[in-house]
């Protein structure tokens, strides 16, 4: 199997509340956005200007079925 470097998993939402779950899977080359819910209540948000990367540069965000 080829090398390369590792993915990565960064958790941009849900990691210490309940609501907002948010995770930037970084593999390849590619960001992809999983599970990206809304904040409800005192749940606290990572602000986009924190994330490893902007908004503008997500290849790929799932579609909720």
């Amino acid at each position: 199997m080829s090398g390369g470097p590792l993915p990565s998993l960064t958790h941009l939402g849900a990691k210490d509340g309940v609501t907002g779950s948010c995770h930037l899977l970084q593999v390849k080359g590619l960001n992809i956005l999983v599970d990206c819910g809304s904040f409800q209540g005192s749940d606290v948000a990572v602000p986009m200007e924190s994330w490893p990367v902007k908004p503008a540069d997500i290849d790929f965000l799932p579609k909720a079925m």
